[in-house]
C-alpha cells in the first residue's frame, strides 16, 4: 500500500522472517560465526538462544540458505514438538517412509540414510526452532540420534534454537548427557541503539528506498520503545510507514512514532526482559504432549535396545 509512495518495491518490515533481509549486526555475525564453527568442526549439538523476537528464526533461514550446497537439512519450525514426533518428522523431511509403529525400524532406516550421505560426502543437519517446547521424549530422541556415528564422525548434527527456558531445561540432571554433547552455544541479545539505526536503514534500502525514510529522532524513539528487539522494531516501523503514507509525510519523524505508540496503547509492545527461568518452571513445558513416566521409560528402553543392535 505505502511502498510506491516511499519509492520501494516491497515492504521492508514484513512480520514473516525473511533471510533476504538478514542484518549482519556485530552480535549477529558473532552468533553466526559460533554456529558455523560448530558445523565445520562436526559438533554434535549446537545451541542458539534468545528472547522472543530477537531474530532466531531469521538467522536459521539465512543459515540454511548459506549451507544448502554442503548439507541436507531438516528444519522443524513448529512449536511444541510432541512426544515421539521428532523421529517421524525426520523421516518425512528426508523422504523416508516406514511403519510408525516400528520405532526400531525407523531408527535403522535413519541410520542407513545418514551412513549413505556420509559416504557421499554430504552432511545432515536437524534444526529444531522453539526447542524450549520439546517434550521429554523428544529431547531423549535427540540424544539417541546424536549417538549415530562412525568411528571418526557424528552422522547427524543437531541445532536447537529456543528461548532461555531451553538452557534451563538442559541444566537439569536428567538432560546431562545432552548438555555434554553441546559443542557450541550462542545467544542473541536485543540490538543497541546504533544497531537499530543500521537495521532500519538497511531494510528500507534493500526494499528499494534511495534515501533514509526515518529521521534520527524517530529511530531513537523506535529503539527506546522496542528495546532493540527486531520483531518489535518491524511492528512499529510498518505501522509508522502506513501512518506517514496516509498523512503524506516523509521522512517519518518522531511525531509519527508517538502517534503509532499511542494508537497501539501498549498492545503487542511489551518488551521481555532477559531472564533465566528456574527448573521448576521449565519442567512444565510441553506437559500437554508428555507421556507418563512408565510409558516413557518403556519407549526409551525399546529405542536404546534398537540403537545398540544397529551399532553392533
Amino acid at each position: 500500500m505505502y511502498t510506491t509512495f516511499f519509492g520501494m518495491k516491497q515492504k521492508p518490515f514484513h512480520p514473516v522472517p525473511n533471510p533476504e533481509f538478514f542484518f549482519p549486526a556485530p552480535k549477529y555475525r558473532e552468533s553466526l560465526a559460533h554456529i558455523q564453527y560448530g558445523l565445520m568442526e562436526g559438533g554434535g549439538i549446537i545451541l542458539l538462544s534468545g528472547d522472543p523476537g530477537c531474530g532466531k528464526t531469521t538467522m536459521i533461514r539465512y543459515l540454511v540458505n548459506q549451507i544448502s550446497d554442503e548439507y541436507v537439512t531438516a528444519v522443524q519450525y513448529h512449536t511444541g514438538v510432541g512426544s515421539g514426533s521428532l523421529l517421524w518428522f525426520m523421516l518425512n523431511e528426508l523422504g523416508l517412509q516406514t511403519d510408525e509403529s516400528d520405532r526400531n525400524r525407523a531408527i535403522e532406516i535413519v541410520y542407513g540414510y545418514l551412513t549413505q550421505q556420509h559416504k557421499a560426502g554430504k552432511k545432515v543437519l536437524l534444526i529444531v526452532d522453539e526447542a524450549q517446547n520439546m517434550s521429554h521424549l523428544a529431547l531423549e530422541e535427540i540424544r539417541l540420534l546424536t549417538n549415530l556415528q562412525t568411528r571418526d564422525a557424528v552422522l547427524l548434527q543437531v541445532m536447537l534454537a529456543g528461548q532461555l527456558e531451553l538452557l534451563s531445561r538442559l541444566e537439569m540432571p536428567e538432560f546431562a548427557q545432552i548438555s555434554q554433547r553441546v559443542f557450541a552455544n550462542s545467544h542473541l541479545d536485543p540490538m543497541e541503539a546504533e544497531e537499530t539505526a543500521g537495521y532500519i536503514n538497511s531494510r528500507t534500502q534493500q526494499a528499494g528506498a534511495e534515501a533514509p525514510l526515518f529521521t534520527k529522532d524517530a529511530i531513537a524513539r523506535i529503539h527506546a520503545a522496542s528495546g532493540g528487539v527486531p520483531r518489535m522494531i518491524n511492528m512499529i516501523c510498518d505501522s509508522a510507514l502506513l501512518f506517514a503514507f496516509s498523512d503524506e509525510v516523509k521522512p517519518v519523524g518522531r511525531e509519527v512514532i508517538e502517534q503509532v505508540l499511542q494508537e497501539r496503547d501498549g498492545v503487542g509492545m511489551q518488551v521481555q526482559a532477559n531472564r533465566r527461568s528456574g527448573p521448576d518452571k521449565a519442567e512444565n513445558v510441553g506437559d500437554a504432549t508428555t507421556v507418563g513416566d512408565s510409558e516413557l521409560d518403556g519407549r526409551l528402553r525399546i529405542m536404546e535396545e534398537g540403537l545398540k543392535s544397529i551399532q553392533a
